[in-house]
């Protein structure tokens, strides 16, 4: 996975983890529209995306390779997905290697989490939510199991997927990340008071591929805690005393099925910075809620921006409170409807 800011991944130390007979199902694009969207993780925002237009959006991609000297039965790919609902719950048929292998739907709501499809192969694709987002849509991860007759060891898989033609704009994702299942450590650049001293946050991230399971992390010799581990991403936070020269701090993981993670990580001093806030409204028109909906939103944004002016009016310059919105397309349409 590649994580921009991480500082530390950690190493193995002992048994292979849970979850090492899956395949990583991203390896590279061959084709498709990328865009950057959110994810259950937080720094995964690069994604491949297909639409229900016109029935030729289509998005392709390999797997890592399938292990030379692998033997016996399926094989499964698991990858990083996520689709629209409420958007007419419209068909995306799948292909491997040029091939159609089945389809699948996006969900009319946000209630259908779970889903599996098999086609006529016995090929199967299963996806399992791990994240609603603010608009019901749906993110989490896909599985895709594949018999062992299908698969050629040493080469990956070549996955496409097309959306139907329905002229909508529905649509799934799949993010570019190969989906390691490991540990990371982070010094976050924040100072937390707490009884009169100041600490620095030390972030330990886990991306877990495996059934639910625990850890316990442990972040220099004082600091100890379990993490409960769910599906895909999960962290925990510790607090260092505050430091002004590097320091090295030892991270190690021990998960449940017997494997440890361990490294150093080197806290730097947080480097003071001034922050300026500028407040304001994002025009977004019928994307959020209905036009009508946001128009009347954006009135009750200057109402209160106006009363927060007039509250802090006598404030010191530079104390006052400022606003400003983003289009000129509210203001005009409240002075039509507002009074003297």
């Amino acid at each position: 996975m590649r994580r921009p800011g991480a500082l530390l991944a950690l190493v193995a130390a002992a048994a292979a983890p849970a979850g090492a007979d899956w395949l990583k199902g991203y390896g590279r694009t061959l084709a498709g529209a990328e865009m950057s969207y959110h994810s259950p993780y937080p720094d995964i925002s690069s994604a491949l995306i297909s639409r229900a237009s016109d029935g030729a959006m289509a998005v392709e991609w390999e797997t890592e390779p399938v292990p030379a000297d692998r033997k016996g039965g399926p094989l499964t790919f698991v990858w990083l997905a996520g689709h629209a609902t409420g958007k007419g719950a419209h068909r995306f048929g799948l292909a491997v290697d040029g091939r159609e292998a089945l389809s699948f739907r996006t969900s009319a709501d946000s209630s259908r989490r779970e889903w599996r499809e098999t086609g006529p192969d016995g090929i199967s694709l299963t996806f399992k939510t791990v994240m609603v987002d603010q608009f019901d849509e749906l993110f989490g991860f896909m599985w895709l199991e594949v018999p062992a007759g299908l698969v050629h060891p040493g080469r990956p898989l070549r996955i496409r997927v097309t959306g139907e033609k329905a002229g909508s704009n529905d649509w799934f994702m799949v993010f570019r990340d190969d989906l390691r299942r490991d540990v990371w450590a982070r010094g976050e650049q924040a100072l937390v008071r707490k009884d009169g001293r100041l600490f620095q946050i030390v972030r330990v991230e886990v991306s877990h591929l495996a059934p639910p399971g625990s850890a316990v992390i442990s972040c220099g010799q004082a600091a100890k805690a379990r993490l409960e581990l769910k599906l895909g991403y999960n962290a925990l936070e510790f607090l260092l005393p505050a430091v002004d020269r590097e320091k090295p701090v030892t991270i190690e993981a021990s998960f449940d099925d017997g494997s440890v993670r361990r490294g150093e990580l080197t806290v730097k001093p947080v480097v003071p910075r001034e922050i300026w806030l500028l407040p304001h409204s994002h025009v977004d028109i019928g994307y959020s809620d209905p036009q009508p909906v946001v128009e009347r939103n954006h009135w009750r944004y200057f109402r209160e921006a106006i009363a927060l002016a007039e509250k802090t009016a006598g404030y010191p310059e530079g104390a006052r409170f400022k606003w400003n919105t983003e289009q000129a397309w509210a203001v005009e349409t409240y002075f039509r409807q507002a009074g003297e």
